[in-house]
């Protein structure tokens, strides 16, 4: 390794499976050890140098789309981000993300698995992710049983659900 130049360690790793099988994508996050992170993609036989190989993200499902069949009756919390989602299903909530976040524009046929359900867009404190809550709002809701926007109290500026339990 060259002196000077990061070394990454992957921290964390979340699996898009599109049925509750096998996944089709990991995305991973890396840290360096001086408090700089990268998130990248791999596919489930390649590296994250290797990326996505043209596998476009408007391809993946969301994330713990899986669960949504085990939960027919449970309201879906839409959240942005994996670490939301994670700690959203740790208090209890069936929680599902985007997999591009708050830029992603595509959502393919990601959004069609909220068909008929109660869902409720919990936005990050920020621009952001309220404009990506409105474009979800918009495409589900014609299809959903029930969208419904919700600000949650005492978010700090770019604040999310992680925050909001704390």
């Amino acid at each position: 390794m060259t002196p000077g130049t990061p070394h990454w360690s992957l921290v964390k790793e979340w699996p898009y499976p599109n049925d509750g099988s096998a996944p089709v994508a990991y995305h991973g996050r890396e840290e360096d050890g001086h408090g700089n992170k990268r998130v990248r993609w791999r596919l489930p036989d390649g590296a994250y140098d290797g990326g996505l190989k043209g596998l476009k993200l408007s391809a993946l499902p969301l994330y713990n789309a899986h669960l949504l069949e085990e939960r027919l009756a449970d309201r879906v919390y839409f959240v942005e981000g994996e670490v939301a989602a994670d700690d959203g299903s740790s208090h209890g909530l069936l929680t599902v993300s985007l997999c591009g976040g708050a830029a992603q524009q595509d959502f393919g046929a990601a959004l069609d698995v909220l068909a008929g359900r109660m869902v409720s867009l919990l936005p990050d404190n920020d621009g952001p992710g309220r404009t990506l809550m409105d474009r979800v709002g918009r495409v589900t809701a014609s299809t959903a049983a029930e969208v419904r926007l919700v600000t949650l109290p005492g978010l700090p500026e770019k604040g999310d659900l992680v925050d909001w339990f704390r």
